[in-house]
């Protein structure tokens, strides 16, 4: 017995995968997109104060923000769900918001764990990216965020292990302190009373006052402090 498929089912399954594909792209270049504005909204808020850890979270953020668009948007508006997108987004969100803690500890230890989890996690999804995304222009749109995501996890590495070396080979002067929760860094140098207190203004290091506290140091005792963080 010979079954014949009407005209109308075969154009029908024929445009589906064509629309379906479509959608899947742009999907892709919508989420994409979000998450780099999202990152640079962020970024350039005229409250956002400019410190490393806080930009790197806000910009982690960001980008998981177009992660989690990826795999919401993939499961409501296309057949080719892309559920796997969900661990960037849940990784990032979890740094991104690490990285703006107070707390120094957490932020020594989130620089030691997030560069080779990264690192694995763009291999991750280089080959999920390969298995669930059809289409050329759809992977090709997500390899060059992974590329920069691979480089930007080798680069951190780097730069953790090389303040690791020179805090080692160059120890900071003085001590810290804690002090209701804050570590400050305090060096005293000189003899005598009273003790004069020096701090850096405008955000600035106790290495800013390093004309300034040897001279009065030759007269009395002089201390440099600066809040180092909360931890």
């Amino acid at each position: 017995m010979v079954t014949t498929i009407p005209d109308v089912e075969l154009q029908q399954s024929e445009s589906v995968q064509p629309t379906a594909k479509r959608r899947i792209g742009l999907i892709v270049a919508v989420s994409m997109a979000a998450g780099l504005i999202a990152a640079v909204i962020l970024i350039a808020l005229p409250f956002v104060p400019a410190k490393e850890n806080v930009l790197t979270g806000l910009v982690l953020l960001g980008f998981a923000l177009g992660w989690a668009l990826l795999a919401v948007l993939s499961v409501r508006f296309s057949d080719r769900p892309q559920r796997w997108a969900a661990a960037p987004a849940t990784f990032m969100a979890v740094v991104g918001l690490a990285c703006l803690s107070g707390s120094a500890a957490v932020r020594d230890v989130v620089g030691w764990v997030w560069p080779p989890v990264l690192l694995g996690l763009v291999v991750w999804m280089f080959v999920q990216a390969r298995r669930h995304l059809r289409g050329r222009g759809a992977r090709w749109l997500v390899y060059p965020v992974l590329a920069v995501l691979g480089i930007a996890a080798v680069g951190g590495g780097y730069e953790t292990v090389r303040e690791s070396l020179d805090a080692k080979a160059y120890p900071m002067p003085g001590q810290l302190v804690d002090v209701g929760g804050y570590r400050l860094h305090l060096s005293c140098t000189g003899t005598g009373s009273p003790t004069v207190i020096l701090e850096p203004g405008q955000g600035g290091v106790s290495s800013d006052l390093g004309w300034i506290a040897p001279a009065v140091a030759r007269d009395t005792t002089v201390c440099v402090y600066d809040r180092a963080g909360r931890g």
